[in-house]
């Protein structure tokens, strides 16, 4: 989890430290609508995933994403 962590937090503009599996990422200040385009991109490039957005819309927490690309 941790390559992930520092992964999402290069994609989301935050420091690795911030992030831990039971983070609410839409909690984070830097979170806004641009941030839901470049997660859904993250999963697509990186993982070869595509996540319909009513999946994205249900996760929560970084253990949510993280479980995603498993």
């Amino acid at each position: 989890m941790e390559k992930f962590i520092e992964q999402l937090a290069d994609v989301l503009s935050v420091e690795a430290s911030m992030l831990k599996d039971s983070t609410k990422f839409r909690d984070l200040p830097e979170w806004d609508s641009l941030s839901v385009l470049a997660l859904l991109a993250f999963f697509k490039k990186s993982y070869k995933i595509t996540v319909p957005r009513k999946d994205f819309d249900s996760m929560n927490t970084v253990a949510d994403l993280f479980k995603k690309v498993q």
